[in-house]
């Protein structure tokens, strides 16, 4: 699930949280505290699998199927299908 250098994980974030739904209380807290980890990096770093990696990661332990709605938009934003 390689991701194109252009599209930075920050933005690709903020994408997320405004999906997902606020009852995800866990999913939002943890997305947001790799967010908030990694506010100082490069900008030019942002689109590195090294960046994207703990995203995936976050999102496989918090979505084990895509039966919801949000779910599947969550996968389109972060597979660049929106």
């Amino acid at each position: 699930m390689s991701q194109p250098s252009f599209r930075s994980i920050q933005v690709i974030i903020q994408q997320l949280l405004v999906v997902i739904p606020e009852s995800e209380n866990a999913l939002i807290t943890e997305i947001k505290e790799y967010r908030d980890s990694i506010w100082n990096q490069a900008p030019e770093l942002m689109g590195s699998s090294q960046f994207w990696t703990p995203v995936q990661h976050i999102l496989a332990r918090n979505i084990l199927t895509f039966d919801e709605e949000w779910k599947v938009k969550v996968q389109r934003i972060f597979v660049g299908e929106n």
